[in-house]
């Protein structure tokens, strides 16, 4: 299946300080894939790509939904991607199309790991027919994860009303799900990206309502509300089935300008989890392929100043 690539042109001259941050920070990034590929295999993490990082390739047509896969081969050396819901809503139900995506990955030898649902409805919503409309939205979006082959799907926490009175409807639609997820063998996963999932206590509450092993967080390292990132990055690790490495700008020398990521990998390092960190750029300073690399460079430089565990080497 061949690459759908556009080249984008521009004739106004590249202002001094992004051309500096060009030639710094992004000079190193021109490497071939086979470099690439030899850097990535060359550390003990592991990394999946968020479809989210390339979403103004897709949304501008330059890379295709069905071309995610090789594209996160290709040019990044990585075997792992993470879908959103809304590149493919309308297909979701599409058996053939899935049957595309399947091909496409396995053609590549690419993983699907989960599915972002954000556009599912609002599951802790006031109404219970909104609440109803969700949750059969959500069992959709678990019934095409199992045909991808996917391990979980990520849902997005909306709704209406006191923290606890969506604490309890949340905890009822989430049940089912996990329910009906349980016998798809489909996590449900959530992240704390919003409203009152920033809230760790509030977050932990919630699972623990819940309590299903089939519903546990995808954490990332920024939205945290009312405590510190480390501290809330401490409360939600005993839950997470995955790990949300969120980017949006790094400074002249290519490091990212907000947050530390170095310690809150030692929070990730020093807990039970082995699995993928998923990287999700949603920068502007850097094309959005310079910002996955960078970001995978980011995590390999932390790894090497950190204890990590004898099992990753």
């Amino acid at each position: 299946m061949a690459l759908m690539t556009t080249t984008i042109c521009s004739r106004h001259e590249i202002p001094r300080r992004s051309f500096l941050w060009t030639c710094s920070a992004g000079a190193v990034l021109a490497a071939s894939p086979s470099v690439l590929q030899a850097f990535l295999t060359d550390h003990p993490l592991e990394f999946a790509v968020n479809e989210r990082s390339l979403h103004q390739a897709l949304q501008q047509g330059s890379l295709h939904h069905l071309n995610l896969a090789e594209y996160v081969r290709d040019h990044f050396g990585i075997d792992a991607v993470e879908y959103a819901s809304s590149c493919f809503s309308d297909r979701r139900n599409d058996a053939d199309y899935l049957k595309a995506m399947n091909r496409a990955a396995a053609e590549h030898n690419v993983r699907q790991l989960l599915i972002a649902v954000d556009d599912g409805g609002p599951l802790a919503a006031a109404d219970p027919e909104e609440r109803s409309a969700a949750i059969a939205v959500h069992r959709e979006w678990i019934d095409a994860a199992r045909t991808l082959g996917c391990f979980a799907i990520r849902i997005t926490l909306r709704g209406d009303g006191t923290q606890q009175e969506q604490l309890a409807r949340a905890a009822s639609s989430i049940s089912e799900l996990a329910l009906y997820g349980t016998s798809r063998r489909i996590h449900i996963l959530i992240t704390n990206d919003r409203g009152l999932t920033a809230s760790p206590e509030w977050l932990v509450s919630l699972i623990k309502r819940v309590d299903s092993p089939y519903f546990g967080t995808l954490p990332d390292f920024v939205h945290f509300s009312g405590v510190a990132p480390a501290d809330g990055l401490k409360a939600l690790m005993p839950y997470a089935r995955g790990v949300r490495i969120l980017t949006r700008d790094f400074d002249d020398r290519g490091n990212v300008t907000a947050g530390d990521i170095e310690s809150m990998l030692n929070v990730v390092f020093a807990s039970d989890y082995r699995g993928r960190l998923s990287i999700e750029y949603s920068g502007t300073r850097a094309n959005e392929e310079d910002g996955v690399k960078l970001t995978c460079r980011i995590l390999e430089r932390a790894a090497k100043r950190i204890n990590v565990p004898e099992e990753r080497k």
